[in-house]
């Protein structure tokens, strides 16, 4: 390539400017800002890096209190903190001096910060979580926040695990190194901090896009809530196939035109989504208990009761994950073998409530699909399976 034979000849030049980046201010420069402090600290997140002294550098990243700062200390440039060389990021302005000092650690994109806040302390103040939410940070918990997570952060490892595929686990490593390269397990550890608010973040982001924060119930017809509302409120219907009430409960509209009132229902099982039994099962909680793709437990729980006593199908083919995963029942360590989904057929949406866990093996229930589309007046939309 022509590209790749031009470099060849500028390489040189290319190593000088990147060694220079490294090497300290030229003799004698000034601040900046002020033109009179020597310039000794740098940004490496703001554009072009160029040379503050310690007060004007503070002064200049009141609104960005997690940017890099690295400090010339005569030998290198060695990465110091903005609350190293003296920040505060103050959260209001009426406490002054009497404001309520504390260290807390913020996972932001770029890393861990240990950033020294000012809470405010006046009669009318927000608890200290609602002031850290009020300024983009997840705090990790409700009493005396010690970790908090900025809204960038989350919205970038959302974007992340959709895209790339990344876990957690990947991507908070990943902030350990942009921490401290070097040595990565002198970064403090805060996956689980971070897993917390990554779940609560996305429980609270569902409930925003779905309507149900802005009150959708109030503004839905009446004949439609029972299907929009009464299961899986957050999950978006198919846009396409029809669901109960307006038209579709006119007999003479299905009669007419019978093949655009039906809808094609499908499912099928999936063995390999196992999940093993834990030792605090009962302290696991779900967020979206019966709104989501999932019945609710209890109802669900329920139900299994009710079919204990089917005889099961063991199979005798070694290929069958059905018959061999869940043969033992909880003596194999595993509280759900697989998951059945159903699905319109023509779009390949999955219905609001229509995931189950599998525990029986290969025997699951499609009774909840006929409750979520049968409207209060006994009619429902054609269903073919």
């Amino acid at each position: 390539m022509p590209a790749l034979g031009e470099f060849s000849k500028l390489e040189k030049l290319f190593e000088d400017e990147l060694l220079r980046r490294e090497g300290p201010f030229k003799p004698g420069e000034r601040c900046r800002d002020c033109l009179q402090g020597s310039a000794v600290s740098r940004c490496t997140d703001c554009f072009g890096r160029q040379g503050f002294c310690d007060a004007c550098i503070v002064q200049a990243h009141k609104a960005l209190p997690f940017h890099r700062i690295q400090k010339w200390n005569g030998l290198f440039f060695e990465r110091v903190t903005l609350t190293k060389l003296g920040a505060i990021l103050a959260f209001c302005q009426c406490c002054g001096s009497n404001c309520n000092r504390r260290k807390i650690t913020v996972v932001h994109t770029n890393g861990l910060h240990e950033v020294e806040i000012g809470l405010c302390a006046g009669a009318s103040a927000s608890p200290h979580f609602i002031q850290l939410l009020q300024h983009d940070m997840f705090p990790a918990t409700i009493k005396s926040p010690v970790t908090a997570v900025t809204f960038d952060c989350l919205r970038d490892f959302h974007q992340h695990s959709l895209c790339s595929k990344r876990s957690a686990y990947d991507y908070v490593t990943k902030l350990a190194r942009s921490t401290d390269n070097v040595v990565p397990m002198s970064t403090r550890d805060r996956y689980r901090e971070f897993m917390f608010c990554a779940r609560l973040w996305r429980r609270l982001q569902l409930s925003k896009r779905s309507g149900q924060a802005h009150r959708l119930e109030d503004v839905i017809p009446p004949e439609c809530k029972s299907v929009l509302l009464d299961s899986g409120p957050i999950c978006s219907r198919c846009p396409a196939c029809p669901l109960p009430g307006g038209i579709y409960a006119d007999p003479s509209y299905r009669c007419f035109s019978s093949h655009l009132s039906t809808m094609l229902l499908g499912g099928d099982g999936n063995f390999h989504l196992q999940l093993k039994d834990k030792r605090r099962q009962d302290e696991e909680r779900s967020l979206l208990d019966g709104q989501g793709f999932f019945p609710r437990r209890d109802s669900f729980d329920e139900y299994i009761g009710l079919t204990s006593d089917t005889n099961e199908r063991h199979e005798s083919c070694s290929g069958e994950p059905s018959g061999m995963v869940f043969r033992g029942g909880r003596d194999q360590g595993m509280s759900v073998s697989g998951i059945y989904g159903c699905s319109c057929v023509r779009h390949s949406i999955f219905l609001p409530g229509g995931l189950v866990d599998l525990q029986k093996g290969e025997r699951c229930v499609l009774r909840l699909i006929h409750t979520l589309y049968d409207n209060p007046n006994g009619q429902s939309v054609g269903m073919q399976m």
